[in-house]
């Protein structure tokens, strides 16, 4: 029969196992890889959706004369212009999660500062976004007060479909700041795991 320190150290032993398989195993909650994924897909439908109302727009816009007409068509290229944008957001979305891969907080070269610089490149595009979506908020209530004006070739109809693209780019922010909140906290997770 072992002897007393003999079972304390096994029971030691199985408790340390215990803990490791518990403190690296990966979470339940769906990987930010996975969520950058979707969160550009989400961007990708988006800009396509953007691009195909400024197309829309711009061609209607060229199509009728009147002192606002070069103001729409630039306002639609504008458009199609934050579609493109969104889709090259889309893409450094996709980057961020190939270098990030499904867990990182739980890869062997597992790095804080990595995750916080990854965090800053997501918050910087989040907010620059975000920032751009409430202004053409304000750019769609301002042609909309052009549309209502007798003999504007463009509805307000237009302007209303230029504030819902608007939106999308809000999302878009959001849904890019959520994500660089979520990695700034498995920044500090892994910090404070490091630290043990």
């Amino acid at each position: 029969m072992p002897s007393a320190p003999v079972l304390v150290l096994v029971v030691l032993a199985l408790l340390a196992g215990v803990l490791v398989v518990a403190v690296s195993a990966p979470s339940a909650v769906p990987s930010v890889a996975s969520d950058l994924r979707q969160t550009a897909t989400v961007m990708d439908q988006h800009a396509d959706t953007m691009t195909a109302d400024g197309q829309r727009l711009a061609d209607q816009a060229r199509a009728v004369t009147g002192t606002d007409r070069d103001l729409w068509v630039a306002t639609a290229q504008h458009m199609i212009s934050d579609g493109t944008s969104l889709r090259a957001m889309a893409q450094r979305l996709r980057a961020s999660a190939s270098i990030l891969g499904d867990e990182p907080t739980y890869r062997a070269n597992a790095n804080p500062t990595s995750l916080v610089a990854q965090a800053a490149l997501l918050r910087a595009d989040g907010q620059a976004a975000l920032d751009h979506g409430r202004l053409m908020i304000d750019q769609a209530a301002f042609m909309a007060t052009l549309a209502r004006r007798p003999g504007s070739g463009i509805t307000e109809q237009d302007a209303s479909l230029m504030a819902t693209d608007a939106t999308r780019i809000i999302d878009a922010g959001e849904r890019t700041l959520a994500l660089a909140s979520r990695l700034d906290a498995d920044a500090d997770q892994l910090r404070r795991g490091l630290s043990r």
